[in-house]
């Protein structure tokens, strides 16, 4: 009797895993700009040049819409969760903007395709940290893909919900000030 209690406990604990996984169609991951055997970089500065990536994979097989992120629907899905070694956590996500031209175009990614978000965070981006001064700090690094429900979603049949990436370990170069004052006291020292 044990043992068939076991066994069906596993089962319904399988197929509610099972389940959740069908509810997200994607798995997302985090690209860095540049990888050693030893660490990863970001880069993080107001007029940063320097790319990664975010990658959206479809793990179904069937196609999936997404928002396109030149509207406003897609503009704000990809954001990042920061952790810095003190354990406080903060949020990355591209400022909002006025759109003059908006309608809520989809990109779809066909089974087992991808979608490859550039990331440059510069100054379109809001919530950095203020690391006090230019350099490199390690941090823990999360990807988040979020579209909210709307009557455009369910008009398009794009998948809404929340998605995070594995964390990872990166060294953030930032060389994000948040006041000149910071920047003619470095240069004095």
């Amino acid at each position: 009797m044990k043992t068939t209690f076991h066994f069906l406990f596993v089962l319904l604990a399988c197929m509610i895993l099972a389940g959740a996984a069908e509810d997200k169609p994607f798995q997302l991951s985090i690209v860095p700009e540049s990888r050693s055997d030893q660490s990863s970089s970001i880069s993080l500065a107001q007029d940063s040049q320097r790319k990664f990536f975010v990658v959206l994979t479809n793990t179904t097989d069937k196609d999936q819409p997404v928002f396109e992120t030149w509207n406003s629907w897609g503009y704000q899905t990809v954001s990042f969760e920061l952790i810095l070694p003190s354990g406080e956590r903060t949020k990355l996500c591209v400022k909002p903007q006025v759109f003059t031209r908006n309608f809520p175009s989809t990109y779809v990614i066909p089974p087992k395709g991808h979608q490859v978000f550039p990331i440059t965070l510069d100054a379109e981006w809001e919530g950095a940290p203020d690391f006090g001064r230019p350099g490199q700090t390690k941090i823990k690094l999360t990807a988040l893909y979020e579209v909210g429900e709307t009557k455009e979603s369910g008009e398009h049949k794009v998948w809404t919900g929340r998605i995070a990436s594995e964390t990872i370990n990166v060294e953030v170069n930032h060389w994000w000030i948040q006041e000149v004052e910071k920047v003619m006291d470095f240069i004095r020292q």
